[in-house]
């Protein structure tokens, strides 16, 4: 057996079942040390806890007294925490971490690299007359050729380093923080155009800023050795899904008012912005509606958070947020006794419980036989 799986628990229970079956059989606590190979003193150890039985062990014990029966439960493959605090704390990497996957598979497209070069046209790599209107529309309707798509992917690379670029960047933050305030402010003003210092010979549409400004969200936030077209993988510690059997009876099922999980500025822009996003995305004169699906995922609603109690009063959380088409399941292991109401507030003001929620969770707590700290027990 992997020896990741024998969690201190499940040695426990299997060393128990060991005894009682030994016990069964006219044998002793001794014959059991003899089968492992280790002192008698060890045996004391393996059921408390304190030690945990070896994949060998583990091994040799249910091939001889079989497998320990568990309680019954719900198989799930869960992202776990051993606090509330733990996984409160994650909530801002781990967006960050969804947007960044998102935003990697963007920018190692082809496609989206074509959609760049024909934005900004070739204008910069051809060293044409930028007052010249003539060549400024035509330039407009050619964009550019598939051979100096690499030279213009190599110019945007150099021109995203500039101070220009990180000015227009600031300018749309300012931009798109106004819109938020203000509805109107976006029917009445059109985004910063991208067109000073280094990007003056650039030929962006308003239309296009969209895919421009997810480019600067990337480069600024997100990726600290980058270059077009994004190489390599990009892997988070925080989506690792581990196979849980969660036991015990679900004593509260608690409802959100609202949720913490805050989307990127520049998505929010992408979808205020870029109405054919729901329709056909075109950018560049390059439909991206496949590239740009995946942020149509990273939408949140409230999640749902169900409190369990085990027969030995022990309490878990299971989370399930859901963000549109996708799922997270989350486990929370350790929640002690004395703290499930300090552990409740800190979910009540994340998640904006209706105060009535911790009347109920007491109630519930009681009619499962939990403790209630300061409550007497007549």
């Amino acid at each position: 057996m992997d020896p990741k799986y024998i969690t201190k628990e499940y040695s426990i229970a299997v060393i128990n079942h060991a005894i009682a079956s030994a016990k069964f059989n006219n044998e002793k606590q001794a014959d059991i040390a003899f089968l492992l190979g280790v002192d008698n003193s060890n045996i004391p150890k393996y059921k408390s806890g304190k030690q945990k039985l070896s994949p060998n062990n583990v091994k040799l014990l249910t091939e001889h007294y079989g497998m320990p029966r568990q309680a019954k439960g719900e198989y799930i493959e869960a992202m776990l925490y051993k606090s509330v605090d733990e996984y409160l704390n994650a909530i801002d990497e781990r967006i960050k971490d969804l947007y960044c996957s998102a935003l990697t598979e963007l920018f190692r497209s082809p496609k989206v690299m074509k959609a760049i070069a024909s934005a900004v046209t070739a204008r910069p790599i051809r060293g044409t007359n930028n007052s010249d209107p003539f060549t400024r529309m035509q330039f407009s309707y050619q964009g550019c050729e598939d051979e100096e798509i690499p030279q213009i992917i190599s110019w945007v690379n150099d021109a995203i380093k500039t101070d220009s670029f990180k000015q227009w960047y600031e300018e749309m933050l300012s931009f798109t923080e106004q819109q938020s305030a203000n509805e109107s402010y976006r029917r009445q003003h059109t985004p910063p155009p991208l067109n000073k210092g280094e990007w003056c010979n650039a030929l962006i549409y308003p239309d296009d800023i969209p895919l421009f400004f997810l480019l600067a969200d990337y480069y600024f936030n997100f990726s600290a050795k980058f270059a077009l077209p994004f190489e390599g993988t990009f892997k988070s510690k925080h989506y690792k899904k581990e196979p849980v059997v969660l036991t015990g009876d679900e004593i509260l099922n608690l409802l959100p008012g609202y949720h913490p999980f805050v989307r990127r500025t520049s998505h929010v822009f992408l979808e205020k912005n870029f109405s054919s996003l729901r329709e056909k995305p075109d950018i560049g004169g390059i439909d991206l509606s496949s590239e740009l699906g995946p942020f149509k995922d990273l939408t949140p609603s409230e999640p749902q958070i169900f409190l369990f109690m085990n027969k030995d009063m022990v309490y878990r959380l299971y989370i399930i947020e859901y963000w549109k088409n996708k799922k997270f399941d989350i486990v929370i292991t350790d929640i002690p006794q004395q703290e499930i109401f300090n552990v409740f507030g800190k979910l009540q003001e994340t998640f904006g419980f209706d105060k009535q929620s911790e009347f109920e969770l007491r109630t519930k707590v009681a009619e499962a036989g939990g403790f209630i700290p300061g409550a007497r027990v007549l």
